[in-house]
C-alpha cells in the first residue's frame, strides 16, 4: 500500500474502490476517490475539526445543494483520531491567484449564491478564491463551508476581498484594480446598498482580526504577516472606500 493513502478500514468502510485512491497536495490529508461508481472527495480533518463540525457543515450543504453547485455529502465519521468527511466531487480547479481567473466572475458568483440562499440567511464565510473551483478561468462550483454562518452577504465579500484584494499570496500590498474587479462583478448581479463601502473594508479587517485570533489559539501558525495585512488594510480605508464606490457605479 502507498504510504499516502488512506488506512485501510477507512477504505473499507466507506464503500472506496481501492483501485481509485489518488492523493491530492493539500493544506489537510486529502484523496480524490470513487464510491459506488461516482468521483468523490475523502478528507481527513485536521484536530480542530470535530465531528460535529463536520456534521453541521454536512447539514448546511443539503440545505444549499438542491440550489446552488456545492459538494453533496456522502459520509461523516471518526477514525484513527481523526474527523473525516466523504463529499461528491466538483469538476474544476481551485484558481487561486492565477492570471486567468475572471474576478469580476466571482464577484457576481458570489452575488449568485447569496440570492440563491437568501431566505436562509447564510453566507459562505470565507468565498476566495482558494474556495471555488473553476473552468476555462470563471467559477462553477463552492466548496469548503467550514465557516458557513448566518451573516451579511458584506462579510462574504469581506473575506474574498482579505484573501484576493492582494496579487499574490506572499503579498501585503492592496490591488485596488482586483478589488474593484471583485465588488463590481457582485453589483452588476445584486446591487449593493449605499453603505457598502463603508462597511465591506470593516468587514475586510474583522475576517484578518478573527483569523488571528483562530490561529493564536491553534499554535504553530506565524500571525506577522496577517497583522502587516491589517495594518495595510487601515492605511488605505479611503482607497478603498473609493474603490467600492467606483466599482458600484460600473
Amino acid at each position: 500500500m502507498d504510504p499516502r493513502d488512506p488506512p485501510a478500514d477507512v477504505v473499507e468502510r466507506t464503500g472506496i474502490d481501492p483501485a481509485s485512491v489518488e492523493p491530492v497536495e493539500w493544506r489537510h490529508p486529502l484523496w480524490f476517490v470513487t464510491v459506488d461508481g461516482e468521483r468523490a472527495v475523502l478528507h481527513r480533518q485536521p484536530p480542530y475539526r470535530s465531528l460535529a463540525d463536520l456534521q453541521r457543515e454536512a447539514a448546511v450543504l443539503t440545505q444549499i445543494a438542491p440550489r446552488f453547485p456545492v459538494p453533496e455529502p456522502i459520509d461523516t465519521f471518526e477514525a484513527h483520531g481523526s474527523a473525516w468527511s466523504i463529499v461528491t466531487y466538483l469538476p474544476g480547479e481551485t484558481p487561486g491567484w492565477s492570471p486567468d481567473y475572471d474576478l469580476a466572475a466571482h464577484g457576481a458568483f458570489m452575488a449568485e449564491f447569496h440570492l440563491a440562499v437568501a431566505d436562509l440567511g447564510l453566507i459562505h464565510g470565507d468565498f476566495t478564491t482558494l474556495n471555488v473551483v473553476a473552468r476555462y478561468g470563471r467559477p462553477c462550483g463552492l466548496i469548503d463551508f467550514a465557516n458557513a454562518a448566518v451573516d451579511s452577504p458584506l462579510a462574504d465579500l469581506g473575506a474574498a476581498l482579505w484573501q484576493a484584494g492582494r496579487a499574490t499570496f506572499e503579498g501585503t500590498a492592496i490591488d485596488l484594480d482586483r478589488v474593484t474587479a471583485i465588488v463590481s462583478g457582485y453589483h452588476r448581479v445584486s446591487p449593493l446598498p449605499d453603505e457598502a463601502q463603508e462597511l465591506i473594508p470593516n468587514f475586510m479587517a474583522a475576517r484578518g482580526h478573527n483569523l488571528v485570533e483562530k490561529w493564536l489559539d491553534r499554535g504553530g501558525v506565524d500571525v506577522a504577516p496577517a497583522l502587516e495585512r491589517l495594518g495595510v488594510i487601515e492605511a488605505s480605508i479611503a482607497d478603498l472606500r473609493n474603490a467600492i464606490a467606483t466599482a458600484a457605479r460600473q
